[in-house]
């Protein structure tokens, strides 16, 4: 079961800000958080900023920081607890595959 909370900001024409909770496990998993006996998931933030447009293409930069982090029940002694921070950058090519009405 997997889950996915995603917010978008458009805070300009160019520009998106986004915010993302994930849960390999489901919503119950994410609203528990640390009750939970088995768990993997990420915390995390993006920016978006358009480069250009090209016609119908359109390019953009994205860069990410997220936070993942999973639980995993140990047979002896409970359960181990461990993160990592992560990043990435892409480079988003879209294309719009029709008009806009008025």
């Amino acid at each position: 079961m997997y889950a996915t909370l995603t917010a978008h900001w458009g805070v300009s024409d160019k520009w998106q800000i986004s915010a993302n909770v994930v849960s390999l496990y489901g919503l119950s998993s994410t609203a528990r958080g640390l009750l939970s006996t088995n768990g993997v998931g990420t915390v995390g933030v993006n920016a978006r900023y358009q480069i250009g447009e090209y016609g119908d293409w359109g390019v953009s930069l994205l860069g990410a920081i997220e936070y993942v982090d999973w639980q995993v029940r140990v047979p002896v002694g409970g359960r181990t607890l461990t993160g990592a921070p992560a990043g990435s950058l892409h480079l988003p090519v879209t294309y719009k595959a029709s008009k806009r009405s008025p």
